[in-house]
C-alpha cells in the first residue's frame, strides 16, 4: 500500500470536517458536488475549503480521490470485479480516468497491481 492509505484514522478536531469525510466515504460511488458537501456541514464554500484543508491537510476534492483510490486498492484486491466494474465502484467517472489516475498513484495500472497482489499473496501461501 502506498503512503497515504494509512489503516487507522487519527479523530478529526472538527465535528463539521468529521461529517463531510463520513458523507465522502458513504458516498464515493457516486457524483459529489463540493458546494452541497460545504452546506451539509453548515459552512460556506470558501470556509468549508479553508477549514477542510487546515484539519485534513488536503483539499476536499484531493481527499475524496485518495478514498476512491484506496477503495479501488481494496476491491482489486477483495474481489475478482473486472477493473470496468471496480472504477464505477470506486466513483470514478469513466475507465480511462481511473487507470490513468491508479497508473499514476501507484506506478502500475489496476491489473498489474491486481497481479503482483497475487502472486504475493500465492507466495505467503506457500511459505
Amino acid at each position: 500500500m502506498s503512503a497515504g492509505f494509512a489503516k487507522a484514522r487519527p479523530p478529526v478536531a472538527d465535528p463539521r470536517i468529521e461529517k463531510a469525510l463520513v458523507i465522502l466515504r458513504q458516498q464515493i460511488d457516486r457524483p459529489l458536488r463540493m458546494d452541497r458537501l460545504a452546506r451539509e456541514c453548515c459552512l460556506s464554500k470558501p470556509q468549508f475549503y479553508r477549514l477542510f484543508r487546515q484539519t485534513t491537510g488536503l483539499t476536499p476534492a484531493r481527499m475524496l480521490k485518495l478514498l476512491r483510490l484506496q477503495e479501488a486498492l481494496r476491491l482489486l484486491t477483495a474481489t475478482t470485479l473486472p477493473v470496468k466494474d471496480i472504477a464505477v465502484r470506486a466513483g470514478f467517472g469513466d475507465l480511462s480516468h481511473f487507470i490513468r489516475d491508479f497508473s499514476a498513484a501507484h506506478g502500475v495500472t489496476p491489473l498489474g497491481y491486481r497481479a503482483s497482489a497475487r502472486r504475493t499473496s500465492m507466495r505467503v501461501t506457500l511459505l
